[in-house]
């Protein structure tokens, strides 16, 4: 028998085919198991790698070089009062801020750092209120005519760029702005948080500031004191001790004085001086030494070191410009001096025509103040009137007392101390009356704001005044002359 041993076409294929599949199906897993550890690392490559790349990617955004532009707006708010011009003034500024590495913060100051060390240079263009204004005696500034609360708004705008040149994309640019509400206060000019207008009022009841223990030469006691100067800084009154023939200084709530000047033998080092102010720089104090006929200057720090500023002079009163300038008060030549650093001899800036009552004349002036638009303002006393001069006038304006609607004029009798408050209200005290009145521009009369209409020694009179003086907290000093004190009344807030 014969044995065929050839295969059917369709066995071959299911013996070769079960081979083939399972090859086929380990290769197919061998794939997947390669494709799923693949991804696997991708993983742990990328949980690892992205947080690497940001923190890289951020320094390396820190370390590009940027431009930031800062806009700053500073809001200044100011009390602006009295007969004072003000001045707007543009300045410009450079200045170099070094950079230390860590956080960016612009602020007011300016105060900046980065990651990268750097310089920045900053150029400013700024424009600033600038409040000229003085008081001879009241260490205060007067400022425009009328009371007003003046915002102004400089913006400043400021480009800072590190030493890279590459510019910073808006992704990493920074704007910070800054609003500050600014107020000033300078020694030079508008010291005073208070306004002082028609409708400030005082306490009628003083305090005795100095003196006070009767009529005597001890350091707790005065003798007919006429000027003074009120010195803030330095918590101080200077007083012009008349009788005593010597300048005491009277620290605030002290129960007696130093003699700063005079008051020495011989007698006549200083001789009836009437009035006293420090310069500009407070170290050395100008007098008028009236019976010496001379102003001098007499420095706070050495005794010795003085100097006559004018000789031949019958001087009363001083005052001091913001320039600087100084102006005195020739009551027997019947004129106003000003006398400015370096001159040899001081100009005549008011009546240059002789004694008389013209308006270009004085008759006997005493205490005078001078404002910030260098106005001066005159006790004419023998004329019983208070005369305002302009800057370079060639006649004076009579602001007290004005002409009534009838063509008289009220009355105001032998005029001594003179001040003018924020809003051009002047201020004055008489040596025939015991109260200290007001004149409002415009108005027709004067009006009491302190002192009885009877002389006398309590605390709510007054006995021959005669220097006057405000303080930044708008409190009014008064020389109580013939009760030998300093009386301070207090501005009533009530």
């Amino acid at each position: 028998m014969e044995i065929d041993d050839t295969i059917d076409v369709d066995e071959s294929v299911v013996v070769d085919l079960n081979p083939t599949r399972l090859q086929t199906l380990c290769e197919h897993f061998r794939k997947r198991k390669l494709i799923w550890i693949i991804i696997l690392i991708i993983l742990i490559v990328a949980i690892i790698a992205i947080p690497t790349i940001i923190v890289t990617v951020n320094k390396g955004k820190r370390e590009k070089t940027s431009t930031i532009q800062v806009t700053t707006v500073e809001t200044i708010t100011k009390e602006i009062s009295t007969a004072t011009a003000v001045h707007i003034l543009t300045t410009t500024t450079e200045e170099t801020v070094h950079i230390t590495p860590a956080t960016t913060t612009v602020k007011a100051g300016l105060t900046t750092t980065t990651t990268n060390p750097a310089q920045i240079t900053t150029a400013t263009t700024e424009k600033s209120v600038h409040i000229t204004a003085t008081t001879e005696k009241a260490g205060y500034m007067a400022t425009t005519t009328n009371s007003a609360q003046i915002t102004t708004t400089a913006e400043k705008t400021e480009q800072t760029t590190t030493e890279k040149p590459a510019p910073m994309t808006t992704a990493t640019a920074e704007r910070i702005i800054t609003n500050e509400l600014l107020t000033t206060t300078t020694n030079e000019e508008l010291i005073s948080s208070v306004i002082i207008n028609e409708e400030t009022k005082w306490k009628q009841s003083a305090t005795t500031v100095a003196g006070g223990r009767g009529q005597g030469s001890g350091l707790n006691q005065l003798d007919r004191p006429r000027g003074i100067y009120v010195d803030e800084d330095n918590e101080s009154i200077y007083i012009a001790d008349s009788m005593n023939h010597r300048i005491v200084r009277w620290k605030f709530d002290a129960d007696k004085g130093e003699v700063v000047a005079g008051g020495t033998e011989p007698i006549d080092e200083l001789k009836l001086p009437t009035d006293v102010i420090l310069d500009k720089e407070k170290t050395s104090l100008i007098i008028c030494d009236q019976r010496n006929k001379r102003v001098i200057r007499w420095s706070l720090q050495n005794s010795q070191d003085k100097e006559i500023l004018i000789s031949d002079i019958f001087c009363w009163g001083l005052a001091m410009d913001n320039d600087g300038n100084l102006y005195i008060s020739d009551y027997i030549k019947h004129e106003i001096k000003r006398w400015q650093q370096g001159d040899k001899e001081a100009t005549i800036v008011v009546g240059d025509h002789g004694q008389g009552n013209l308006l270009n004349q004085l008759n006997e002036p005493k205490y005078i103040f001078v404002d910030g638009n260098h106005s001066i303002y005159v006790a004419d006393y023998a004329n019983n009137r208070v005369m305002k001069w302009m800057k370079d006038a060639t006649e004076g304006i009579l602001v007290a007392p004005r002409e009534a609607s009838d063509g008289n004029f009220n009355s105001l009798s032998q005029p001594i101390g003179v001040i003018v408050d924020h809003v051009s209200n002047i201020y004055v005290a008489s040596e025939s009356s015991p109260q200290i009145t007001r004149w409002s521009p415009g108005a027709i009369d004067g009006v009491p704001v302190v002192g009885e209409k009877q002389l006398g020694s309590e605390l709510t009179q007054l006995n021959y005044p005669y220097d006057l003086s405000f303080d930044r907290h708008g409190n009014l000093y008064v020389v109580d002359s013939y009760n030998h004190r300093i009386q301070k009344f207090v501005i009533d807030r009530d």
